[in-house]
This record gives C-alpha cells, structure tokens and sequence, in this order.
C-alpha cells in the first residue's frame, strides 16, 4: 500500500486558487469563442446586405447610362439643371 500524505493547508489554497483561475479562463475562451461566432453570423448578414446593396447600386448604375443616352440622343450635350428642369446646351 502507498504512503499517505497531507498537503498544508497553503498548498490546499493555492491548488483550488489555480483551479479556479483555469475555470476562469475556459469559461472566458468559451465566451469569447460565443461573441467570435455570433460576431461572424453578423458579419455574414453585413456581406450579404451589402451584395444586395451592390447590385442595386449596379441596377441604378445600368439605368443612369440608359437614360444618359436617351437625353444625350435627344437633346445632345448639355448640363441639365433638375431644380428648373432645364438643359443648357455645349
């Protein structure tokens, strides 16, 4: 049979003090890893947003060359002056 020992009431301490300082630290890598991922599903939300974003911005982009070139067509060069609605002609 092994011998049998007791630990001093110091080493007691300080090994439950080091355990509770290891707990500490999981429980706070689990949390951080929490706001990581919930962090990234926002992310993701973000990107995709701004894909919609994008292809609006493409839509607007599309219709602003079509409409450039109808007033070009119609009117030729000008600068156009949308508060009177009126184009002054190069």
């Amino acid at each position: 049979m092994s011998e049998v020992k007791n630990l001093t009431a110091e080493e007691i301490a300080e090994l439950k003090e080091l355990n509770q300082n290891y707990n500490k630290v999981v429980g706070s890598i689990g949390d951080t890893e929490l706001k990581i991922q919930l962090l990234t599903k926002e992310k993701d939300k973000f990107i995709k947003e701004k894909e919609y974003l994008i292809a609006d911005y493409e839509t607007l982009r599309s219709k602003e060359t079509e409409i450039t070139n109808k007033l070009l067509e119609k009117y030729g060069e000008g600068k156009i002056d949308l508060e009177s609605g009126k184009i002054e002609l190069i």
